[in-house]
């Protein structure tokens, strides 16, 4: 575990730098998904802060600590992609955040663990945040993941595209 989270950690840096100077992108259109989306859609993840992420059928809502669903949460809209998919996504629609398919593919040949098969990107688009029984609009409200699902689609490591936050999840 400590090697994966390693490893993700050292890809992450190397994205960072690539991205480097992307942070005012405006979302870009929907875009339709696939039949993938049912991995998450409809679940519930677990981060290692405690904090539980909960993807609908297009609405995610990241609240600030697992089971407390009344205040200190994120809400707005997603989109899902896998493998290809993810791959087009990434250096097609987020081709400002600077990753490209040759990158991409040098990763994905220097590791068995990371492959394009379990790379994923999500297109979060938060609407608002309620905090302390206020709600306000977020400074930054396009926030793509990109990273990899593991472990039958029940462990996800991703990064925060806009800050390079590293998250990992557990489904519930």
């Amino acid at each position: 575990m400590k090697k994966r989270l390693l490893t993700i950690g050292i890809i992450v840096v190397m994205l960072l730098i690539t991205l480097t100077g992307c942070m005012n992108i405006e979302p870009t259109g929907n875009v339709e998904t696939k039949d993938t989306k049912s991995i998450v859609e409809n679940t519930k993840w677990i981060a290692g802060d405690g904090s539980e992420a909960i993807f609908g059928k297009k609405e995610i809502r990241w609240y600030q600590k697992e089971g407390y669903y009344d205040d200190n949460y994120y809400f707005g809209k997603y989109e899902f992609y896998i493998g290809d998919d993810a791959v087009e996504f990434i250096t097609t629609d987020l081709s400002s955040y600077g990753v490209t398919e040759t990158e991409l593919e040098g990763l994905f040949e220097r590791s068995e663990e990371y492959n394009r098969d379990n790379f994923v990107v999500f297109n979060i688009e938060y609407d608002g945040i309620k905090m302390n029984g206020e709600t306000t609009t977020p400074t930054v409200s396009l926030v793509p993941w990109f990273g990899f699902i593991f472990e039958d689609n029940t462990y996800l490591d991703v990064a925060n595209m806009n800050t390079g936050t590293y998250y990992s999840f557990t489904k519930k």
